[in-house]
């Protein structure tokens, strides 16, 4: 984004959190950041976690210490990119309490976050949701994800929707035990977890693994899906090369992980030691290798034998980079197909890697079944 200003705020990890303790910060100053990329350990009462940051730059400002302890929502420092001037960063920090920030196009949040862990049937989900409104998207990530695989997403969206952004069991801080594991069990799951948030209609935008079981709820509810937007999933004329889960699964050590993450990305130069790590320390998590085998089972039984196209009776867009080689899909095949959109530069993760592009087609996509829901601003 040019010319603009990223803010980094001490988050609210659970309704009673009131202020955290700043632990280690993981990037220097002046270095850059991808999205959806750790900056900062958060210490509260009840849990340490790790900050992700929303959005791509430069990290130019660090206002906080490690071991200070501040209020939820304390500016902890600003990512901008190189054409933005001191000046006017400078001169933004000095304004921030008074809210005089429209000089710049300041990308924060404008609602509270929520950020906790909500039991659903047995199981502990953790998700996240920004944003108001009736208008609903739920993100839904791949395997081997988590939260942060969504980059700024999130908070792109948050401007007309409420966001709401899952981790599936196995992953992240969500619980550990899988028992079933097919994208329909999933999908049962995520709609009990919706009906617990009081959420009924909602547009689903999944990732990889949870592209397969957006298309499942489609099938399963359709409904109450608004639309579906489909990242680099199987399924929709696409097949999965598995023996990228396998070496995934297999994965205990760097540089095994570093070969994994490095077939994500077109430019592999965002493939850094701190991903590496935080990839390392949730598979070494207890539970989470039981997990992932269980998920990678299902993940081989569920691929079609051949490339097909089976369009649910949901409205649909697909999005795939087009250096993807981890979804084996078929050109020729998807040009019959509307709201089918390859990316250039961008190989599995095209919502990281062409983050601006992505979300405005999302965007346009959910505006066309959101128009009298989306709030005015």
């Amino acid at each position: 984004m040019v010319n603009a200003i990223t803010l980094i705020l001490l988050p609210k990890w659970g309704m009673d959190m009131e202020g955290g303790k700043v632990g280690e910060w993981l990037v220097s100053l002046g270095e850059r950041v991808i999205p959806g990329g750790e900056i900062v350990e958060i210490e509260s009462d009840k849990v340490t976690n790790v900050l992700d940051v929303t959005a791509g730059g430069i990290l130019r400002r660090q206002l906080v210490k490690s071991g200070e302890t501040h209020p939820v929502g304390t500016l902890l420092g600003v990512i901008a990119e190189d054409n933005v001037s001191e000046d006017s960063i400078s001169n933004f920090i000095a304004g921030y309490a008074s809210s005089d920030t429209d000089v710049l196009n300041i990308t924060e949040p404008n609602s509270e976050v929520v950020d906790e862990l909500i039991e659903v049937d047995g199981q502990f989900l953790h998700y996240t949701s920004v944003g108001e409104g009736a208008a609903s998207v739920l993100l839904i990530h791949g395997f081997g994800g988590n939260l942060s695989s969504w980059g700024g997403a999130p908070l792109a969206l948050s401007t007309d929707y409420r966001v709401i952004s899952v981790e599936l069991p196995g992953h992240g801080t969500s619980s550990k035990q899988v028992m079933h594991g097919g994208s329909k069990d999933f999908a049962d799951l995520f709609f009990a977890f919706l009906d617990r948030l009081g959420v009924g209609e909602i547009s689903l935008v999944g990732h990889s693994l949870g592209g397969s079981i957006a298309a499942q709820m489609a099938r399963l509810e359709p409904s109450r899906i608004k639309s579906l937007s489909l990242l680099s999933n199987y399924g929709l004329g696409t097949k999965v090369d598995t023996s990228y889960i396998d070496d995934f699964v297999a994965a205990s050590r760097r540089k095994e992980v570093k070969l994994c993450l490095k077939r994500l990305f077109s430019d592999v130069s965002v493939v850094k030691t701190d991903m590496i790590e935080s990839v390392l320390r949730l598979k070494r998590l207890d539970g989470v290798d039981e997990a992932l085998r269980v998920i990678a089972g299902k993940i081989q039984e569920e691929q079609p034998d051949e490339e097909h196209i089976d369009i649910s009776l949901v409205p649909t867009q697909i999005i795939i980079g087009k250096e993807d080689d981890i979804i084996c899909f078929d050109e020729n095949l998807l040009s019959g197909v509307e709201n089918v959109s390859l990316i250039e530069g961008a190989a599995h993760m095209p919502q990281m890697e062409k983050n601006p592009e992505v979300m405005d087609l999302i965007n346009g996509f959910l505006k066309q079944f959101w128009a009298n829901e989306i709030r005015q601003v």
